[in-house]
């Protein structure tokens, strides 16, 4: 069975003296399934190239751009995440994308000014469970913490 799936991914910003602004949310495009029964891979990087093993990507997404500002001036800062095995879902289904890891540059330098612009890709995958996808958004909430 074929079915499309796009999905956006909210980012929760959780910077202490830092106001964090995202710019463009992390979104996966319109991809088909056209099996689910082992879990299948979408990586989204940073710099705004998908891949897949066995998924077909319709329309390409685009990576999550986060502002920091309000920061030391040519300070190195480094960012985490939780992100691992988080779910992405949708209140139409009861199936899920996880996210494996988040894919970003660990640490960067903030501007004269003291700000940044992060760029966030993603590595995602199916649920493997034989369950179909209905169309739809699949959402999740990740923190991403900055600290220097």
């Amino acid at each position: 069975m074929k079915c499309t799936a796009w999905f956006l991914l909210l980012m929760l910003l959780c910077i202490p003296y830092s106001k964090g602004i995202e710019i463009d949310p992390l979104n996966f495009g319109i991809i088909v399934i056209p099996d689910n029964s082992k879990p299948h891979t979408l990586v989204l990087s940073a710099n705004n190239t998908s891949r897949s093993d066995s998924l077909h990507i319709i329309q390409t997404g685009n990576p999550a751009k986060l502002l920091f500002e309000n920061l030391p001036a040519r300070k190195q800062v480094f960012f985490s995440d939780n992100a691992a095995a988080t779910r992405l879902t949708s209140p139409y289904t009861g199936n899920y994308f996880t996210i494996d890891t988040l894919l970003y540059r660990n640490s960067v330098f903030t501007d004269e000014v003291g700000a940044v612009l992060l760029s966030v890709g993603a590595q995602i995958s199916t649920s493997g469970n034989a369950m179909s996808y209905n169309d739809g958004a699949y959402s999740g909430l990740i923190e991403v913490t900055l600290s220097y």
